[in-house]
């Protein structure tokens, strides 16, 4: 009896092996600038990420899963001190096709990014991440049910930001929901309701997003996405607002362009009806040894800076960038240079001493020379 005991919990732990797994993944990136001069403040050398901050992010993950459940945990240790960062969710499915996650969750399935050039070293624009179809994330903490019915349909609602607690009258106004289908060889479309409610001001930010992914000829990649507020009068930044990506390899070169379009926009003078534009070009070029060539142009004007910056500058926005990667199995390291007629988008930390960067350092044409570190695991 011990003996068919001791080989039943045998078989029991080997099966649990074979069908669940722990493993560890990373990533991290970061930006050596021992040259950033805005013409106004003393040139200053710092590290940063593309995003803006002071340290190197440096990025691990736990990641378990099974047939039935898992978790992610995302750590770092950003300037020395431990800190959390992106998912750290539980995630079960109670039955086939259906997966509820709870904590802080990505779900990047539909997601649409226009990433290219500068987006990937100091970011003269917010055109990157998300600009096309906004992925689902529950900010600070929430909940996430997920179906794929059939083949080819994806649909995903989430409640969001209840990390902290929200009164049970508003759980359901920071929310998404959105649903995706891809037809064989053509693309996928895409739609979603993302709710916002501004307790504070008791304003209404929702908006309706709709796109469309284009991949049915080779090498080609096109994706356009549409943004409509659901009360324009309490979000109070755009009509509409339209933006497109495409990229497209030709032998060893990947050409890019961006494009971002909002209607009735206001300007620094406070006149409305004005159209904000954010226009983009790129183009990486490979050569032998794992090394990369890299260029881009951005150019935003004056309501551009506000819609797809940081803060709106009448002079509008024009950078250009070339940069050189070498490229290993885990890996690379890379310098460039970047120059705009104002502030990285609108970056907001150009005096690293902790001061406010002064209304001539935010104008002034801005020069760098970023040096970048980057590994996955």
């Amino acid at each position: 009896m011990k003996k068919a005991l001791a080989i039943l919990m045998t078989l029991a732990l080997v099966g649990s092996l074979s069908f669940a797994e722990v493993k560890i993944g990373a990533w991290g990136r970061g930006l050596f600038v021992p040259v950033y001069n805005d013409g106004d403040s003393d040139a200053q050398s710092f590290n940063t990420v593309s995003w803006g901050g002071k340290n190197a992010r440096v990025g691990i993950s736990i990641i378990g899963s099974s047939d039935n459940a898992g978790f992610e945990i995302d750590m770092n240790m950003d300037g020395g001190s431990a800190g959390i960062s992106d998912q750290n969710k539980i995630w079960v499915k109670p039955m086939d096709k259906v997966t509820a996650s709870v904590g802080v969750v990505f779900d990047d399935t539909l997601r649409g990014n226009a990433c290219y050039g500068t987006w990937n070293w100091i970011r003269c624009s917010t055109m990157g991440e998300d600009s096309i179809f906004p992925r689902i994330n529950t900010g600070n903490g929430g909940f996430v049910l997920s179906v794929a019915p059939v083949e080819g349909l994806y649909a995903v609602a989430s409640v969001n930001n209840i990390g902290n607690g929200v009164l049970q009258e508003n759980v359901m106004k920071n929310a998404q929901y959105a649903a995706g289908y891809t037809i064989a060889n053509i693309g996928t479309i895409r739609a979603q309701y993302m709710a916002v409610y501004d307790p504070a001001s008791d304003l209404d930010k929702s908006v309706i997003n709709a796109a469309f992914k284009f991949t049915g000829v080779e090498n080609l990649y096109v994706d356009a996405g549409v943004f409509i507020p659901a009360k324009k009068d309490d979000f109070g930044v755009y009509d509409m607002m339209f933006n497109v990506f495409a990229s497209y390899k030709v032998s060893a070169a990947t050409l890019y362009a961006s494009g971002g379009f909002a209607t009735n926009v206001v300007d620094t003078t406070g006149d409305d009806g004005n159209l904000a534009m954010d226009l983009g070009f790129g183009v990486d070029y490979a050569l032998a040894g794992g090394v990369t060539l890299s260029a881009d142009v951005r150019n935003q004007n004056e309501t551009g800076t506000g819609v797809y910056g940081k803060e709106m500058n009448s002079d509008g926005m024009t950078s250009f960038f070339v940069g050189v990667d070498k490229g290993f199995s885990n890996g690379k390291i890379g310098i460039g240079f970047q120059y705009s007629t104002t502030t990285f988008n609108n970056w907001g930390q150009l005096d690293w001493s902790g001061k406010e960067p002064t209304a001539d350092a935010k104008s002034n044409a801005t020069y760098a020379i970023p040096v970048k570190l980057e590994y996955w695991f």
